[in-house]
């Protein structure tokens, strides 16, 4: 399925320290998004897509909520559009977007950081989103459902099963998708703090899974996912979608590989406003040997070459078109520990059971 990030502003109300976006103050109006239905046969004739799932990004996108209305039915009309959603941080949420997004059926994905949003998320003006976050829990599980996207950066050490006890038991989440900030900003230090830490979040999904608690940490189900796949299917030529399988259309009608390229303004791919094709840029991401983690060097003679996928695209290629040392060295705890979890818990019904249902959905 062909993915497109439509960046619908690029301004939000939180200042995250990890945030690859800049907060530029750029909106996008509906001339612009139309721009994108009506000129995506190119895209079709340059990707080779039939179908594509449309993310409402940003920024943040409940910012622009008037063109999530006004386009929404466009996308419902469109026999391409399979899918679409809002990947948000909801402290924008009311009623009325409830139950517009209730009403048509809009898939949310719900992006909080727990006690680190104390620090890692303040709200612009600096001061902490926390407590706001706490007087608007009720109406953010409305939509939030049972699921949230949760960063883990350096900071976050020290906290990682307290945060997790809290996701768990304050807000009634089940699947909390801890996911690592895969960018050059791990020392040493913090990965052998973030080694001798994680055998603690491990053995907490053991006992969620031995107490009967339907809880599975995303670290888990991504790189045991990730292993199962590899070896049934291949190792996947893409350690992202960026360029290949998938675009960031940005406010200024311009697509970019991702929204990261994007609000850098870096490798434009197609500017629909001029209807200017960048084919040096397109052949690039198409070709993709260069960052293609099949091809690197650093992985060929790594155990979890088969399913590992290397990272972030676009940190990768300020690195010289290399993975990121630390960055492998996270991959290499968190695959080892992925298996430690499986072997302690291989015959429990549940927990495979939760596993294989996740595996149906891909």
């Amino acid at each position: 399925m062909f993915i497109i990030e439509s960046v619908i502003t690029e301004k939000c109300n939180l200042g995250c320290t990890y945030c690859y976006m800049h907060n530029n103050p750029t909106t996008m109006e509906i001339p612009t998004f139309q721009m994108l239905l009506d000129k995506l046969n190119i895209l079709q004739d340059l990707y080779h897509f039939d179908e594509y799932h449309l993310d409402y990004f940003g920024g943040e996108p409940l910012l622009n909520f008037k063109l999530i209305e006004q386009t929404v039915p466009l996308l419902k009309q469109d026999i391409r559009c399979k899918s679409f959603s809002i990947i948000s941080n909801l402290l924008e949420l009311d009623d009325y977007n409830i139950d517009f997004i209730k009403s048509n059926n809009i898939t949310v994905s719900f992006s909080f950081d727990g006690l680190w949003n104390e620090y890692n998320r303040p709200l612009r003006s600096g001061k902490s989103s926390l407590s706001l976050y706490e007087k608007k829990k009720d109406i953010i599980k409305q939509i939030a459902g049972k699921h949230c996207k949760t960063m883990v950066s350096p900071t976050s050490l020290g906290t990682l099963v307290a945060n997790i006890k809290y996701l768990v038991s304050d807000w009634g989440l089940t699947s909390p998708d801890l996911t690592i900030v895969r960018d050059d900003i791990w020392t040493d230090d913090d990965v052998e703090h973030f080694r001798e830490e994680i055998r603690d979040v491990s053995n907490l999904q053991i006992e969620y899974i031995k107490d009967n608690k339907p809880v599975m940490i995303g670290f888990y189900q991504l790189y045991l996912l990730d292993m199962f796949i590899g070896y049934k299917y291949n190792k996947r030529d893409t350690g992202c979608f960026a360029g290949k399988k998938g675009m960031a259309y940005m406010p200024n009608g311009i697509c970019y590989p991702c929204a990261r390229f994007g609000t850098n303004r870096e490798y434009p791919i197609y500017d629909l406003v001029n209807g200017i094709i960048y084919k040096d840029n397109y052949n690039m991401f198409i070709d993709y040997k260069f960052h293609n983690p099949k091809f690197f060097d650093d992985c060929l003679n790594c155990v979890y070459y088969q399913g590992c996928n290397a990272g972030c695209t676009y940190s990768q290629m300020k690195n010289d078109n290399r993975p990121i040392k630390n960055v492998c060295k996270l991959f290499d705890i968190l695959y080892n520990e992925s298996f430690y979890v499986f072997n302690q818990l291989k015959y429990n019904k549940q927990f495979i059971g939760m596993l294989t249902s996740k595996l149906k959905e891909i």
